[in-house]
């Protein structure tokens, strides 16, 4: 096992950069995030990037906006805190479309909206609980994941190649944010590991 890559991309990013990376490099899954649909160019960029990521095969996420989503005929949504009314999305949506919950650093919260019936769960690397022990918090927490559950993980906040190499083999994707893809080499690198 080998995690995917989980793109992030900000509704600002350059869609020439976008469509170069998506056609030359293994891409699991892309988040479109940051979006509000308060502009034309909002909505028409929205539209490019979901035609890039289809044009590849590639399932594309919209951040936090069910509804617009479901519009503009998205693969699926991914929020970043577990919404009160998730239960009646899951219950309410159609059946290929994908949901995914952000649930921070705690494994309590992903038990309990893996148990509702999303998709997928993603768990924060906590740079902060972490220390130079092998028996680290986040670590514990994505091991004991990959070990016990069957729905897929996505870790996000990981900050060096290193930590991706080792995480790569017990969770199913890892995100990568905007400031490192744009980053040629280091996404170069990333790439290398996630292959």
């Amino acid at each position: 096992m080998t995690a995917k890559i989980y793109l992030i991309v900000d509704i600002t990013s350059s869609d020439i950069k976008l469509r170069n990376i998506l056609k030359n490099n293994p891409i699991g899954c892309v988040r479109i995030s940051g979006v509000t649909e308060s502009s034309v160019h909002e909505k028409k960029k929205l539209k490019e990037f979901k035609e890039l990521c289809h044009s590849n095969d590639i399932a594309v996420l919209l951040e936090d906006n069910y509804e617009l989503a479901l519009t503009h005929k998205f693969d699926g949504v991914h929020f970043t805190k577990r919404p009160s009314e998730i239960q009646k999305i899951l219950t309410l949506k159609p059946k290929d479309f994908l949901v995914g919950v952000d649930c921070s650093y705690s494994k309590h919260q992903g038990l309990i909206t893996a148990e509702l019936g999303v998709d997928y769960i993603s768990f924060k690397f906590d740079y902060n609980k972490n220390t130079d022990n092998s028996d680290s918090y986040s670590d514990n927490l994505i091991s004991w994941w990959h070990e016990t559950i069957e729905i897929p993980l996505v870790v996000e906040n990981v900050k060096s190649l290193d930590k991706i190499r080792e995480l790569s083999v017990i969770c199913d994707f890892i995100s990568v944010h905007p400031i490192y893809w744009n980053e040629t080499s280091n996404f170069d690198n990333i790439v290398k590991i996630l292959s």
